[in-house]
C-alpha cells in the first residue's frame, strides 16, 4: 500500500510539473504574440529628420483662435521645410489619417505615435494653446518616435494677432540642441502681414477641402495684401492650375510666383519648378526630373506623387514604377473627391485600364455627381474602358 501511494504521488508530481511547464510555454508564447502585435508599428523605418505635427488642443474664448486647429498646423508646416532642421509631414495626409482613426482610436494615448510611425516620422510634435484674456500661450512638446521619449519642451506667449510669429519661436527653442546657431535659419510666416496670413490659412483649409476656386481666391487675397508673400502666390498659381490651366488668370499667377521664387524654401521651390515645366508649362525634357524633385521633397504629399507618376508613364515609359508611386499616393488619400478624380484622369490619359478599374468605383462613391469635373471624370473612365 505504501509503495502504491508513493508511486501515485510521484505520478501526480510529474503531471503537475508537466502542466506547469506547458502553462509557462503558452504564457510566454502569448506574451510574445501580444508584444509583436502591440509593437509592430514601431518596427517601420523611421526618419529622424521628419516631424509629424499633431492637432494642438485649443482652449480659447476668441473664435478666431478657437478655430485655428488646422491653421496652427499649417504655421508649423511653414517653418518645418527641411531647409534648416527637419521637415513636416504633409498636413492634409496626416489629418485624413487622423480623422480615419475615429474618436475611439484617437483616445488611445499611443495614437499620435502610431500615426507618426505610419508616415515614417522619427519625431512627433504636439501641444496646446490656452487663451487667457488678451494673451495666448502655446505649449509644445517634441517626442521621439516610436518610444515617446521627450526630446524638448517649449512655451511662448503672445497675442492672437501675433499667433503667426509663435511657431518659429517654438521650433527655435525645441531644435536648439539639434541645430545650434542654425536655428536662425528657421523661417515660417513670421515676416508676413498678419491679415495676409489669415487669408493664407483660410486658403489652405479650402484647398484641403477640395474647394479650389475658394482656395485660389483666398491665396490671391493673401498675395495682394502682402506683395512679398511668395508661398501665397505659389499656392494661388497651383490652385488655378488645377481648375483653370488655360486661363490668363493662371498665367498671371504663375508669373507672380516665379518673380517671388527666391523667397521660397526648397520644398515650395520644387513645386514651382515643376509647375513651370509640367502641365502648367510645356512638359519638356525637364518634366520628369522636376516631378521627381518635387516628390522627393514632399514624399507624403499625394499631389506630388501623382505629378511624378504622370511622366513616369509618358516620358520614362515605366508603367510598373508609375503604378508603385500611384499606389503610395492612393494609400495617402483615397477619399478626397478631387484627388481621386486626378487618379481617374491620369489613368485615362495614359490608358492604364488596370488602374482605372481600381480607382473608378471609389470616385463614384466619394464624388458629387453634379460637382466640378464630375462629367469629365465619368467621360474619361467611359472612354478608357
Amino acid at each position: 500500500v505504501y509503495r502504491f501511494r508513493e508511486r501515485r504521488r510521484r505520478r501526480l508530481r510529474r503531471a503537475a510539473i508537466a502542466l506547469t511547464g506547458t502553462a509557462l510555454i503558452f504564457a510566454a508564447a502569448f506574451a510574445a504574440y501580444r508584444q509583436r502585435t502591440a509593437s509592430s508599428w514601431t518596427r517601420v523605418p523611421l526618419d529622424a529628420a521628419t516631424v509629424a505635427v499633431m492637432p494642438f488642443r485649443i482652449t480659447a474664448t476668441d473664435p478666431t483662435v478657437a478655430s485655428l486647429d488646422e491653421g496652427l498646423m499649417d504655421l508649423f508646416f511653414a517653418v518645418l521645410t527641411g531647409d534648416a532642421g527637419p521637415r513636416a509631414v504633409d498636413i492634409g495626409s496626416l489629418l485624413r489619417r487622423w480623422e480615419d482613426m475615429g474618436s475611439g482610436g484617437r483616445a488611445d494615448p499611443d495614437a499620435p505615435l502610431r500615426l507618426a510611425a505610419h508616415f515614417h516620422a522619427g519625431q512627433l510634435l504636439e501641444g496646446a494653446v490656452v487663451q487667457t484674456g488678451p494673451r495666448i500661450t502655446v505649449n509644445a512638446v517634441l517626442r521621439r518616435v516610436p518610444d515617446g521619449t521627450e526630446l524638448g519642451r517649449a512655451s511662448v506667449v503672445g497675442s492672437p494677432d501675433s499667433l503667426h510669429l509663435l511657431p518659429q519661436q517654438i521650433m527655435a527653442q525645441l531644435l536648439a540642441h539639434q541645430l545650434g546657431d542654425d536655428t536662425e535659419r528657421l523661417r515660417g510666416l513670421e515676416l508676413q502681414d498678419a491679415e495676409a496670413v489669415k487669408a493664407y490659412l483660410a486658403g489652405a483649409r479650402e484647398y484641403r477641402a477640395g474647394r479650389l476656386r475658394e482656395a485660389a481666391d483666398e491665396f490671391a487675397r493673401a498675395a495682394d495684401i502682402d506683395s512679398t508673400f511668395a508661398v501665397a502666390a505659389l499656392r494661388h498659381a497651383r490652385s488655378l492650375e488645377l481648375i483653370a490651366i488655360d486661363s490668363p488668370e493662371f498665367r498671371a499667377a504663375l508669373k507672380r510666383a516665379e518673380v517671388l521664387g527666391s523667397g521660397l524654401g526648397r520644398r515650395d521651390r520644387a513645386l514651382l519648378d515643376y509647375t513651370l515645366v509640367g502641365p502648367g508649362g510645356f512638359m519638356g525634357p525637364e518634366w520628369l526630373p522636376m516631378a521627381r524633385k518635387w516628390a522627393e521633397t514632399a514624399p507624403d504629399d499625394p499631389e506630388a506623387l501623382l505629378a511624378f507618376a504622370h511622366p513616369l508613364y509618358t516620358t520614362a515609359g515605366d508603367e510598373s514604377a508609375a503604378r508603385r508611386v500611384l499606389s503610395r499616393a492612393w494609400a495617402l488619400d483615397s477619399i478626397t473627391p478631387w484627388v481621386v478624380g486626378q487618379h481617374v484622369l491620369l489613368g485615362a490619359q495614359v490608358g492604364d485600364v488596370q488602374w482605372l478599374r481600381r480607382v473608378g468605383p471609389q470616385y463614384g462613391a466619394v464624388s458629387d455627381s453634379t460637382g466640378e469635373w464630375a462629367t469629365g471624370h465619368r467621360w474619361a473612365v467611359a472612354i478608357a474602358l
